[in-house]
């Protein structure tokens, strides 16, 4: 049977001719994926003393996030601290304020209970009551005076003038009006003067109000004694001091509080940026690692393809 012995004979020569064709093209194929074995172990090699150091440099930027965070927490901490002594010391403040005032009080009491000086201010009060008396009744016939009259009459005039223009709703001359207001307190002092010389020209009068300074003087002078006593008493004393020493701690705890919250404006920025610095090194070390394993699939896909 020649035709079949002819085919065999074909189709043998085109497997011949196939096989002749592909093995250089196998041989190719090899070759290319050797190289790209080769390329990429030495990519992941590179790759991975990268991320070594960033791994390092991770490390290092997380001690210095751990150290500047406890810095920012210590610094909140002494401001919330401060805080709470500054509350306290001017709770404090009241408190012995309080206590002060009590004991100045119990101190002032007992003053005004003291024999001589309830006898003073007796002797003040037989001598104001005539004094005040004599003096209304003056008062009163004075202000009736021509003299009198004609320095209040024309204060009552420059007074309306003031007021119509302090209450015009049309424009209004400044100079005019600050000039009025100058008139207005001279005549008011003048009206005062008018009445005090015309009292002072009355011996009565005169003598009465001898008698009632005379009274006042010494009440005053038996006040001052007694005030001086109240004033260096022991109680009172230690009472006052607590209040300054209150008041200089409050003091000194309100610059505490100032500088702590400088401080605190420092260390939280520096623990941001710290912080700022870790997030960026991590993100970049972990986009390396990301890449690495895309590198890993793809050596091992060259080995699969063999």
């Amino acid at each position: 049977m020649p035709h079949v012995d002819l085919a065999r004979r074909s189709v043998a020569a085109l497997i011949l001719v196939s096989a002749l064709l592909v093995a250089p093209l196998r041989a190719e194929s090899n070759s290319s994926r050797l190289d790209r074995r080769e390329e990429l172990e030495a990519t992941i090699k590179q790759m991975k003393t990268t991320i070594a150091s960033l791994t390092t440099k991770v490390s290092n930027i997380q001690a210095i996030v751990d150290e500047q965070k406890k810095a920012y927490e210590a610094s909140e901490k002494k401001i919330a601290d401060t805080q709470a002594s500054l509350a306290e010391q001017r709770k404090a403040i009241g408190d012995r304020t309080g206590e002060l005032n009590q004991i100045t009080a119990s101190l002032n009491a007992e003053v005004d209970q003291d024999p001589a000086i309830a006898e003073a201010m007796k002797a003040v009060d037989e001598a104001k009551k005539p004094y005040d008396e004599r003096r209304d009744k003056l008062s009163v016939e004075i202000v009736k005076t021509d003299a009198y009259l004609k320095v209040a009459d024309e204060l009552k005039m420059k007074q309306e003038r003031l007021d119509l223009l302090n209450g015009s709703t049309a424009a209004v001359d400044e100079n005019e009006l600050a000039g009025l207001r100058i008139e207005v307190v001279n005549l008011q002092t003048r009206v005062g003067q008018a009445l005090e010389d015309a009292l002072s020209r009355d011996p009565e009068l005169a003598a009465m109000k001898e008698k009632l300074d005379a009274a006042n003087d010494k009440l005053k002078e038996l006040r001052g004694a007694m005030l001086a006593k109240v004033r260096d008493d022991p109680k009172r004393v230690d009472a006052e001091k607590a209040v300054t020493e209150a008041r200089q701690k409050v003091a000194q705890l309100s610059h505490d509080l100032l500088d702590a919250n400088r401080e605190n404006m420092l260390v939280k920025s520096k623990y941001a940026r710290a912080y700022g610095v870790l997030q960026q090194t991590q993100k970049e070390l972990d986009q390396k690692n990301f890449l690495l394993k895309g590198l890993y699939d793809e050596l091992k896909a060259t080995y699969r393809d063999n």
